[in-house]
């Protein structure tokens, strides 16, 4: 008789992911980055599609700003809208474009977690931070970075790298401690970096770093679900409790 084991199942999304990104590469080997890397995307869009709760988009894409017609983010990896909130002004070949009302969250997508993939993503979230500012409680936005690989040997090492990019592009967007963004970073291959508001000291921030084995994957889409929830007006998720009773090992 087969017995259950969650563990295993949440363990098998991150084998899921590494498995299904590198098909292109084993096809082209290093001729075509940039196909590689959409593909790399493709496969994270699946993967949250398959758990989204319904009105919400997953899609690559740009926010622009409702007052300022020149404000205008970078390009996002991964774009979720809340479409119950408001439509996406554009939404066609798998590119949007939305305003910040309606945007619940942005993720970069990248193949390697090293110090430039680091800079180039916090750097590409904060430019979401900065368009939504003006009109949006940011504590209504969750922002974070997925590695499909490692070049650390010590997460707390790559945590060094992420605090000291945090401190340069997102340190004046935690101001308060209820109006405050959620960063969060993982790489499949174990690790997770929270950037979370200091409800003690009622502004700034703290960053903590975990060594997730195999379940860096689902407790990333966990903690998306979660805040998706909130913003939904609910306070918690299933599969976020089924996440965290499977156990998050020691932090760093």
């Amino acid at each position: 008789m087969t017995v259950a084991n969650r563990f295993l199942y949440f363990s098998s999304l991150s084998e899921e992911l590494l498995s299904r990104s590198n098909r292109v590469r084993n096809l082209i080997g290093d001729a075509h980055w940039l196909s590689d890397g959409h593909h790399k995307e493709y496969v994270l869009v699946d993967v949250f599609t398959r758990h989204l709760p319904s009105g919400f988009l997953a899609s690559r894409g740009f926010v622009v700003s409702p007052t300022q017609q020149a404000e205008c983010t970078t390009e996002q990896d991964i774009l979720v809208i809340d479409s119950a909130v408001e439509a996406p002004l554009f939404h066609q070949s798998a590119m949007l474009i939305a305003f910040p009302d309606s945007v619940a969250a942005s993720l970069s997508v990248k193949s390697t977690l090293g110090q430039g993939e680091i800079a180039d993503a916090v750097s590409g979230l904060a430019t979401v931070l900065r368009v939504a500012q003006p009109t949006v409680d940011l504590s209504r936005l969750w922002c974070g970075a997925f590695f499909y690989a490692m070049d650390f040997a010590h997460p707390e090492t790559a945590g060094a790298h992420f605090a000291t990019q945090v401190r340069t592009h997102c340190e004046q967007y935690f101001t308060t401690s209820t109006q405050s963004p959620r960063l969060f970073f993982a790489a499949a291959t174990g690790a997770v970096f929270i950037v979370e508001p200091d409800h003690d000291k009622g502004n700034g921030y703290r960053l903590r770093c975990y060594d997730c084995g195999t379940l860096a994957t689902t407790f990333l889409l966990a903690d998306l679900m979660e805040h998706l929830a909130m913003r939904r007006g609910l306070t918690d998720t299933t599969l976020a409790l089924a996440a965290d009773l499977v156990g998050m090992s020691t932090e760093q």
